[in-house]
C-alpha cells in the first residue's frame, strides 16, 4: 500500500509538471501571451455549435471589458523612470543598458500622461466586437429594438461602451438604446470600487496586493521562482542594481510597462529584452498569481474576495427574467473591467476560473489571466422555441464554454437549469444573503 500511494504521488507530480510546461510551452511560442491581460482581443474564431431545431435568439446578456489601453496607472510609470532617471545621472548603466534607457525615454514620452486611457486600437477592438454580434444575430438587432447598455464611470469604459454603441447605430439606425453610468450601476458592474459601500471597499483594499497578508508568502514564493537581480544586472552595473530597493516590484513594474505597450502609439517600441524568454514566462506566472489571489478562488480573508461578483450574477438573473417576461428581442450590455469578468466565471463555477489549488504551483494550468484579453467578451445568448422553452449558451470571447450544469444539448442549456445552480450559489454565499430572492450584503 505504502508503495502504491508514493508511486501516485510521484504520477501526480509528473502530470503536475507536464501540465505546467505545456503553459511554459504556449508561451515561449507566442510570447503575445506573457502580456497577459494587456494581450490583443482574437481575431479568429471557431465555427459555433449549431443551434437546436425550432430555437431562435431573443435575448443577449453581455459583460465587455474596456479595450486596450495605456498601463493603468502613472505610478508604474513614476517607478520604473525614477530609478531609470538616476542610473543616467550616475552613469550607472552597463552598454546594453545604455541602450535601452534610451528606448525606454521615448516609450515614456509617449505613455506619459495618458495612464488607463483607452487607445485606438481598443476603439477599434469594441467597433468590431459589436459588428460581428450584430451579423451573428440579425433575430435580436434588426428592427426596431430596445437595447440597454451601461458601463462603470472610468474614461476608457464609457469610450468603449461610445464605440461599440455607435457602430450597432451605424448598422442599424432604427435601435433605440437606453444608456446610462454612474454610482447606481457601479456595485455589480464593478464590485471591487469604493463608490459601493465603503466598508466594503476598504475590506477589499486590505485583501490586494500590496497591503494583504498574503503578499509575504507571495513574495517568498517569487524569490524561489525567479531572481530580479538577473534582469536588474542586464541594464544596471551591479553596485546600481544592488542598491534598488523592492527589487521585486521594480522588476514586475518594468514588465508591466513593457507588456503594456502593445496596443499603444508606443507598440513598434521594445521593451520586452530585457527578459530572456525563461524570464519572460516566469515573471507572467507571478502576475497571473496575483490574479487568482485576488479574482479567484484562492479563499482569501475566509472566501471574501471570491463571492464578490455575485452581485453581478444576481443581477443578470434579475435581467433575464425580465427579459423572458417581456418576450421581445433585446439585450443589455454591460461595460467594466477584465477582474469583474474572472470574477463572475468565479462565482458561475465555470472551469480553472472556480478551482481552489492547492499549491501555487497548479494555478498556472487552469486559471490564466492571458485568457481575459483586452476587450474580453462574456456574454450569454437566449434562445427560444414556439412552446416558450428557453435555452442559454455560454461564450468567452466568442468562443463556446461549458457550464457546470448537466445537458443533452451542451452548449445550450435549459435557463431554468442555469438559473437554479446559480441561485443555489448565492443562497451559499459568504459575502451575500439572497434567502429572499433579493441580494443584501451580510452584517
Amino acid at each position: 500500500m505504502r508503495k502504491l500511494l508514493i508511486f501516485t504521488a510521484v504520477a501526480l507530480l509528473a502530470i503536475v509538471e507536464v501540465v505546467a510546461q505545456r503553459t511554459k510551452a504556449e508561451i515561449f511560442a507566442n510570447d503575445e501571451l506573457a502580456r497577459g491581460v494587456y494581450r490583443f482581443y482574437p481575431t479568429e474564431f471557431k465555427e459555433q455549435t449549431p443551434v437546436p431545431k425550432g430555437y431562435k435568439p431573443f435575448y443577449i446578456s453581455h459583460y465587455g471589458r474596456h479595450g486596450s489601453r495605456y498601463i493603468e496607472k502613472e505610478h508604474e510609470i513614476d517607478v520604473v523612470a525614477k530609478v531609470m532617471d538616476r542610473a543616467a545621472r550616475e552613469g550607472a548603466f552597463t552598454e546594453f543598458g545604455k541602450e535601452y534607457y534610451l528606448r525606454w525615454k521615448e516609450a515614456e514620452a509617449i505613455c506619459r500622461g495618458r495612464a488607463g486611457m483607452l487607445t485606438q486600437t481598443g476603439v477599434e477592438q469594441l467597433r468590431q466586437i459589436a459588428n460581428r454580434m450584430y451579423h451573428t444575430y440579425p433575430e435580436i438587432f434588426k428592427g426596431r429594438h430596445h437595447i440597454t447598455s451601461l458601463a462603470t464611470y472610468v474614461p476608457r469604459v464609457l469610450l468603449s461602451m461610445n464605440s461599440f454603441t455607435n457602430e450597432m447605430v451605424r448598422l442599424n439606425p432604427k435601435l433605440r438604446f437606453t444608456i446610462d453610468t454612474g454610482v447606481p450601476h457601479q456595485g455589480y458592474l464593478n464590485p471591487y470600487c469604493y463608490d459601493n459601500d465603503r466598508a466594503l471597499g476598504l475590506r477589499v483594499d486590505k485583501c490586494r496586493y500590496p497591503k494583504a497578508e498574503w503578499v509575504k508568502g507571495w513574495q517568498e514564493y517569487l524569490y524561489k521562482t525567479v531572481d530580479p537581480m538577473t534582469t536588474l544586472r542586464r541594464i544596471f552595473k551591479k553596485e546600481f542594481a544592488d542598491s534598488i530597493s523592492e527589487k521585486d516590484a521594480w522588476v514586475m513594474s518594468l514588465h508591466r510597462n513593457a507588456s503594456s505597450l502593445a496596443g499603444t502609439p508606443a507598440s513598434h517600441i521594445v521593451l520586452s529584452d530585457a527578459f530572456t524568454a525563461e524570464e519572460n514566462y516566469l515573471w507572467w506566472r507571478m502576475i497571473n498569481l496575483r490574479y487568482y489571489i485576488e479574482r479567484g478562488n484562492s479563499g482569501i480573508d475566509g472566501g471574501f474576495l471570491s463571492d464578490i461578483n455575485d452581485r453581478l450574477m444576481a443581477k443578470i438573473i434579475d435581467d433575464a427574467d425580465v427579459a423572458i417576461y417581456t418576450e421581445k428581442p433585446t439585450a443589455t450590455l454591460r461595460f467594466g473591467h477584465d477582474g469583474v469578468i474572472i470574477g463572475l466565471l468565479n462565482s458561475m463555477g465555470v472551469g480553472g476560473w472556480a478551482e481552489r489549488f492547492a499549491s501555487y504551483d497548479e494555478v498556472e494550468e487552469r486559471f490564466r489571466d492571458f485568457d481575459i484579453p483586452m476587450a474580453s467578451t462574456l456574454m450569454f445568448v437566449f434562445y427560444r422555441n414556439k412552446e416558450g422553452d428557453v435555452l442559454v449558451k455560454a461564450l468567452l470571447n466568442e468562443e463556446e464554454i461549458e457550464l457546470p450544469v448537466k445537458s443533452a444539448t451542451k452548449p445550450y442549456y435549459r435557463w431554468s437549469d442555469v438559473r437554479q445552480d446559480w441561485v443555489v450559489r448565492l443562497q451559499n454565499s459568504q459575502l451575500y444573503d439572497y434567502s429572499t430572492g433579493v441580494l443584501r450584503l451580510k452584517k
